[in-house]
């Protein structure tokens, strides 16, 4: 995966010093040289844990449907398995971490003004390649809900469709049948996916921004708190109303956001992020 498109995206929604992007660079330096070592690992536990083999992988009795990959809180390798503590050792950490091996260019360390957003923007590059090498792994074949667990029991995030727990349908999907693998009908860009790595939709007050775009027509989507808003020809605001029994109207305008967004790409137009307030 070419990761400039992405550091240019970070500068552009984000002000982080010259010494916090040689960070991020050389952080993604040693992801792209890792990328077809990653991408072949993906492509072969695909095949293995395919919806057909599952009776053959899981243990007796056992129901469960999703396949998960384990990384620790605060590191960035991974490992796949089933429920509790299955890892397949055959792939153990075939997603290496990085901080085992990247010798970094700038010696200094992060200033604290900058430490949320550095941390921030390590993790959706993150998402976004791991993301990016598994859909061209064409990892959605396996027929299951594919996500990242960390500290081995905190569901994150969601390859199926390249969103956090709370906001996928895939999180909810436990039957014992093969599913359509992947939310979209093509692939997504690298710069896609890491729009939809934004966590902010949990934070009160924080606005999210995406623009989508085909041909010269152009939609910016907004969602801040309960309100969603749709501009181009025709402007559309929503505020939307909490549930009877307690308020998740922020949770509800971020799934409506996120669907009306879904709706856009599988039509052809393509996502991108705007710098938010």
């Amino acid at each position: 995966m070419n990761f400039q498109p992405l550091i240019k995206e970070i500068i552009s929604l984000y002000n982080l010093s010259h010494e916090s992007m040689m960070n991020l660079e050389d952080i993604c330096d040693f992801w792209y040289k890792s990328s077809k070592v990653v991408s072949n690992s993906f492509e072969e536990i695909t095949s293995k844990y395919s919806f057909e083999n599952l009776d053959k992988i899981r243990r007796t009795n056992s129901q469960t449907t999703h396949l998960e990959y384990w990384k620790d809180v605060g590191q960035f390798g991974l490992t796949p398995a089933l429920e509790d503590h299955d890892i397949d050792m055959d792939y153990m950490h075939f997603v290496q971490d990085f901080y085992e091996h990247v010798t970094f260019r700038n010696k200094n360390e992060i200033a604290d003004s900058e430490l949320e957003d550095y941390f921030e923007c390590i993790d959706r590059l993150f998402y976004s390649w791991i993301g990016f090498s598994w859909q061209q792994a064409k990892g959605y074949n396996t027929g299951l809900p594919t996500c990242t667990v960390e500290n081995n029991s905190v569901i994150m995030f969601y390859l199926n469709d390249f969103l956090f727990d709370g906001l996928t349908h895939f999180h909810n999907i436990w039957d014992n049948n093969r599913i359509n693998g992947r939310s979209f009908n093509r692939d997504l860009k690298p710069i896609e996916i890491f729009a939809r790595t934004n966590q902010n939709f949990k934070w009160k007050d924080r606005e999210i921004k995406w623009k989508l775009t085909s041909g010269d027509n152009e939609l910016i989507l907004t969602v801040k708190n309960n309100e969603t808003k749709i501009q181009g020809n025709l402007e559309t605001k929503l505020i939307h109303e909490p549930d009877a029994k307690y308020d998740n109207s922020s949770e509800v305008a971020a799934k409506h956001f996120i669907s009306v967004c879904d709706k856009y790409i599988y039509e052809g137009w393509h996502l991108s992020e705007i710098k938010s307030r």
